[in-house]
């Protein structure tokens, strides 16, 4: 899974007194990287779409956000303004003070919802099977590659209102029929190079899944770096479908690499975060 990205633009505290001393609110915490990944919805996720969303919330004396509106959502219609709202009880401010008192205030700030870069698997560097190895696995390898509408490999439609599921599951069924037999073959070469020909025979006449192979988790994705090129290949195509139709206007990526907050008269983010 990548790792997620979350940046905040400058806390906007709005409404002021003239005749008060008043130090506007910063922020005191905010979310972590798995509250990120918990709230990123699942099918921009799956097309490397990154997305913002703008909060005005409430910021109550005891630090806590409350009464949030999202707007200036981008793009519109993944889920990007609902995910922002999930994250509101994970940030707490500072609050606002006047004459030393902490008081309630109106703040306004966006989300910045980012995908790390994922870096793909290395290149396999171990010996490529042989060609009876490659045949037995090619005949049994559509049976354990995984369909892109249902199970495991399903993707993820979270995020997406109502009345785009229909179309969107359209989409997803035309591309795991494009793309099933590279996908399949792709499957046929992992299997190959890291399940014995023994083992291959017996699964052609059973429907039992290979045991894992005694490969750590690096060798094991190196050994699937074709699938994992064709599975990319695959989102490509189908975010160039869902865009060809829906608003995909990203905002601009963030300058930054982590999880960061500038708060009013900052110079430099004051919390950060895996």
């Amino acid at each position: 899974m990548r790792p997620f990205v979350l940046s905040l633009a400058a806390l906007t505290v709005l409404g002021g007194c003239a005749t008060s001393e008043i130090v506007n609110a910063s922020w005191r915490s905010v979310p972590s990287g798995d509250d990120m990944a918990d709230a990123y919805p699942g099918f921009a996720a799956a097309l490397g779409l990154r997305g913002s969303a703008r909060l005005t919330c409430q910021a109550r004396p005891d630090g806590r956000l409350a009464d949030c509106k999202p707007d200036r959502v981008r793009p519109s219609g993944l889920g990007f303004d609902q995910a922002a709202l999930d994250l509101v009880d994970r940030f707490q401010t500072a609050p606002r003070t006047r004459d030393g008192e902490p008081v309630a205030s109106e703040v306004r700030f966006t989300v910045r919802f980012e995908l790390a870069p994922d870096e793909p698997p290395s290149p396999w560097s171990g010996a490529e099977p042989s060609a009876e190895a490659l045949s037995l696995a090619q005949e049994i390898a559509p049976r354990f590659t995984a369909p892109l509408t249902q199970g495991p490999g399903a993707v993820s439609l979270d995020g997406l209102p109502a009345d785009r599921v229909v179309a969107v599951q359209s989409m997803v069924r035309t591309l795991d029929q494009t793309w099933r037999s590279r996908r399949a073959e792709a499957t046929a070469l992992a299997m190959a190079r890291t399940v014995p020909v023994s083992t291959l025979e017996m699964l052609r006449f059973g429907n039992r899944r290979p045991p894992r192979p005694d490969l750590s988790d690096a060798e094991l994705a190196s050994a699937g770096d074709r699938l994992s090129a064709v599975d990319d290949e695959a989102m490509a195509d189908l975010r160039a479908r869902y865009c060809a139709r829906y608003d995909c206007a990203e905002p601009r990526p963030s300058r930054r690499s982590s999880v960061f907050v500038n708060p009013v008269g900052a110079a430099a983010p004051v919390a950060s975060g895996a």
